[in-house]
């Protein structure tokens, strides 16, 4: 293993953290969502802006899955 793995090493790390983060995001906007749904139906509104974070952090979450993929075949080759 050379120096510079343990620096990808580490963006690993840290990306993959980032990551967990915005799956516990995701996990409360889909407690939010259903809480929505179950007391305050019709309430289009904040079903809307919890829909729109849920689309941003998936996005956000996509690019981050790509980059640490793009990392790991980088420390492989």
């Amino acid at each position: 293993m050379e120096l510079s793995d343990f620096t990808y090493i580490s963006r690993i790390k840290r990306l993959e953290k980032i990551y967990k983060d915005g799956q516990d995001i995701l996990d409360d906007c889909q407690e939010t969502w259903d809480y929505l749904i179950e007391t305050e139906t019709g309430n289009c509104i904040k079903l809307n802006i919890i829909a729109d974070k849920i689309e941003s952090v998936s996005q956000i979450m996509k690019a981050l899955r790509d980059e640490i993929k793009r990392i790991k075949l980088e420390i492989s080759n």
